[in-house]
């Protein structure tokens, strides 16, 4: 699905992005302080890019962002001078080059989308069959040190207009 066959990816970027936490999220796996991600770029020789974003988790996907960058080089070479619309096609080269590693294998798949968009002038939500409408997300609240402090995050949340609350106990 190529309208541009000439479209070729010419270069991965990859940046350790480190995000401080406002407050320290806890859950039973541990206390997280910032968020440790790496963010992709994808560039191809017509100027468009893609960008994608893997969130790095020891306790949870078995990564660090030191892996997730490592990986990130390892699948950049793998696709270097091919065609990036081919989204199926790259993602199954990247999926035979390395195992485990979701986060960074999601952020490839998200960046060859974004390229996929920009190229057709199409927005993502039409190519991928949906309609456009409001995202609903809820608001995590990480284990608090006692039920008052719990109350207070829920009632902070709501304020934000969260209608919907997770609470890690």
């Amino acid at each position: 699905m190529n309208p541009n066959n000439s479209l070729k990816i010419t270069s991965v970027d990859l940046f350790k992005l480190n995000i401080p936490m406002k407050f320290p999220f806890k859950i039973s796996l541990g206390t997280s302080y910032e968020a440790n991600n790496v963010v992709i770029r994808i560039n191809t020789n017509k100027d468009i890019y893609g960008l994608g974003e893997a969130c790095s988790s020891l306790r949870i996907t078995g990564d660090t962002q030191n892996t997730v960058y490592e990986a990130g080089i390892l699948i950049a070479k793998v696709i270097k001078g091919k065609d990036p619309l081919a989204i199926d096609t790259r993602m199954k080269e990247i999926n035979q080059t390395i195992v485990k590693q979701t986060q960074i294998k999601s952020a490839f798949n998200i960046a060859l989308y974004d390229i996929l968009g920009k190229a057709t002038g199409v927005p993502l939500y039409v190519i991928l069959g949906g309609e456009k409408r409001d995202i609903f997300t809820d608001y995590t609240i990480g284990i608090q040190e006692n039920l008052k402090t719990a109350i207070n995050e829920v009632k902070n949340s709501i304020d934000m207009g969260f209608s919907a609350i997770k609470l890690k106990v």
